[in-house]
C-alpha cells in the first residue's frame, strides 16, 4: 500500500532477474517508503530480492 493506503498492483514478468527486481523494489520503496509487508508470487528473483532487503539498513 501506498502512504495513502492505496494497494500498489503490479506485474514482473517471469524474464526479470534479481538486478531488475532489485531496482524496483528500491524505486518502490523510494517512492512509498518501506512497506510493513510484502507478498509476491514466490518467482526465484522475488524471493532472492527479498531475501537480499534484510541486508538494508534499519530492516
Amino acid at each position: 500500500m501506498d502512504r495513502a493506503g492505496n494497494t500498489i498492483d503490479f506485474l514482473l514478468h517471469a524474464q526479470r532477474d534479481k538486478a531488475a527486481t532489485w531496482r524496483f523494489f528500491e524505486k518502490a520503496v523510494d517512492h512509498n517508503g518501506e512497506p510493513d509487508s510484502v507478498t509476491i508470487d514466490g518467482s526465484t528473483a522475488n524471493l532472492a530480492t527479498l531475501h537480499d532487503i534484510k541486508t538494508w539498513p534499519g530492516a
